[in-house]
């Protein structure tokens, strides 16, 4: 199966998404700070203008919310995949040690837009002026010609770039960015191909567990909260695997023959005849040419190159990321998206 335009789109141009299924939660009053840095299972120590990444777990250790924190002077702006607005709202208060004092307002009525693609800089030159191409990853600016931010964040392994709009510019702002996106041809994302463009570039994706969903311990996503402190979910994961210092079960990618069956959620892993771990979610990489599958291991380790069997077909980890993104070899001073068919850029798809 060959890789639909919008993943050709995403891969070697521009393309784009409405971001409806990302909440946003503004929380400001004088203790804002406090009740986050309460609350989070990771420090949210940020200058104005950066961006944190964290989660929010379950009582079993599982992530129920994928959070990223937009720090302002003495207010924050937390972009949720996951829970909504409202639910985010209750779950940061239920949490709370103490009674702090803060606002937590839902911005259900904003515009959530995003682009993403190796040339989605140039989208943000010609709304925002050349100025703002030297923003690094997960940091922000307040916009000038409309009422909102821009964040550049993203989980496709390519420049991406959220702009948070505020009901009032709505509009304009979209009125702006058509003739833009007809510039570059841009094409428009689903979900489907958000999540897939983040399991080939190695992020997380809550949606990418359909069936049982691993801890954070299992998904390898430690790094993102802290040991000492303390958080919903902690004593889940300390009194599961991490304290016995029995070997954690790993989430992995592994790919199959381009002509496999997609395998459903739940089918087995195994090797040699024996069960070794499930299937957690599966999908199809156009730009690979391939099903690739997330599995969930736990008789064994996952290192590239390692093989099972699912189906009968045998299965291979794979490196991640799984491109060889073209965002890492675009130079702002040399390429532009009208020559993007004329450089020598290296194979998406690394031997």
């Amino acid at each position: 199966m060959p890789p639909t335009p919008e993943q050709v789109a995403l891969r070697t141009g521009v393309a784009w998404m409405r971001l409806e299924h990302v909440h946003m939660l503004w929380v400001s009053g004088s203790d804002a700070f406090d009740l986050l840095d309460d609350v989070l299972p990771a420090p949210i120590y940020l200058r104005p203008g950066q961006v944190g990444q964290t989660f929010l777990l379950d009582d079993e250790g599982r992530p129920v919310a994928d959070l990223e924190i937009v720090a302002f002077d003495d207010q924050f702006l937390l972009l949720s995949d996951g829970l909504s607005a409202e639910a985010l709202a209750e779950r940061l208060l239920d949490d709370a040690s103490e009674p702090w004092t803060v606002t937590l307002t839902p911005m259900n009525d904003h515009l959530l837009w995003s682009t993403h693609g190796p040339f989605a800089w140039e989208v943000l030159a010609d709304l925002c002026g050349d100025a703002t191409l030297g923003m690094p990853y997960l940091s922000s600016f307040e916009l000038r010609r409309w009422e909102g931010h821009c964040i550049r964040a993203g989980k496709t392994g390519e420049y991406g770039y959220i702009f948070a709009v505020a009901p009032t510019s709505a509009e304009a702002f979209l009125a702006a960015v058509e003739p833009v996106l007809a510039r570059y041809e841009a094409v428009a994302l689903s979900q489907a191909d958000l999540d897939l463009a983040a399991l080939e570039a190695g992020f997380f994706s809550i949606r990418h567990h359909l069936g049982r969903v691993p801890d954070a311990a299992e998904l390898q996503l430690l790094w993102r909260l802290r040991w000492d402190r303390t958080f919903r979910g902690k004593e889940a994961l300390a009194a599961g695997r991490i304290a016995s210092g029995v070997r954690l079960p790993q989430v992995v990618c592994v790919g199959l023959p381009a002509l496999a069956a997609m395998p459903a959620t739940g089918c087995p892993v195994l090797q040699q005849g024996k069960k070794v771990g499930e299937v957690l979610y599966a999908t199809h990489s156009g730009v690979r040419g391939h099903p690739v599958v997330l599995v969930q291991l736990e008789q064994i380790d996952g290192w590239p190159g390692q093989t099972a069997q699912i189906d009968g077909v045998e299965a291979t980890v794979l490196q991640v990321p799984l491109l060889n993104n073209r965002s890492l070899h675009v130079d702002l001073q040399r390429h532009a998206w009208a020559d993007r068919d004329r450089t020598d850029f290296p194979p998406l798809v690394l031997p």
